[in-house]
């Protein structure tokens, strides 16, 4: 339904022929005044129905819902950081902070252990056998192997969601990988 024009500020003609205006000119700036009063009406229409449908009880309950969704997810979150804490403090109190990784997402954290020199060579033996798929699989395994926190299903879960998230995993196994292959290297 087409909105009745508002009125646009009144506009001098005689003044705007005196600076040089034709007739054209005058009537196209006429013709755009009563273009933007119109959008202007319309916006304001939209805003207030807007607003009105934002006032209605189904609307009302259903920001405080998504309120409670917000901050159970932030509740659960903060329950996860908490335990990732605790796991991530046990893991370098045993391997050292060094050989230990924590890689934040916006899920939580995960925490990966070091790789013993023993998995550090058999995955390195398996790896040159595979063809490149089975690379990614044998990689998705290690991490899965490594990670102390979170479960196995919360890791699939965050790495379904976010499947870039395993290239940061590689980085940290990997990381903390040439920490263990260093260390051992000193040993001998």
């Amino acid at each position: 339904m087409p909105l009745a024009s508002s009125p646009p500020a009144a506009v001098d003609t005689d003044a705007l022929t005196a600076k040089g205006w034709t007739p054209e000119q005058i009537a196209a700036y006429l013709a755009a005044q009563h273009e933007a009063a119109d959008e202007a009406a319309a916006l304001d229409a939209m805003e207030a129905e807007r607003a009105e449908a934002a006032a209605r009880p189904e609307a009302m309950i259903a920001a405080v819902r998504a309120e409670a969704a917000t901050r159970k997810a932030a509740r659960e979150l903060a329950e996860r950081e908490r335990e990732a804490d605790r796991v991530y403090a046990e893991a370098c109190a045993k391997h050292g902070e060094e050989r230990t990784a924590r890689v934040r997402t916006i899920r939580g954290s995960v925490v990966l252990r070091p790789m013993t020199m023993d998995e550090v060579d058999a995955a390195t033996a398996r790896a040159d056998s595979l063809k490149k798929m089975d690379l990614v699989t044998l990689g998705r395994s290690q991490i899965r192997a490594l990670t102390l926190y979170p479960s196995a299903e919360m890791l699939k879960e965050w790495t379904d969601a976010f499947p870039g998230l395993w290239n940061d995993l590689y980085l940290a196994r990997d990381a903390i990988a040439a920490g263990v292959r260093e260390d051992a290297e000193k040993k001998e």
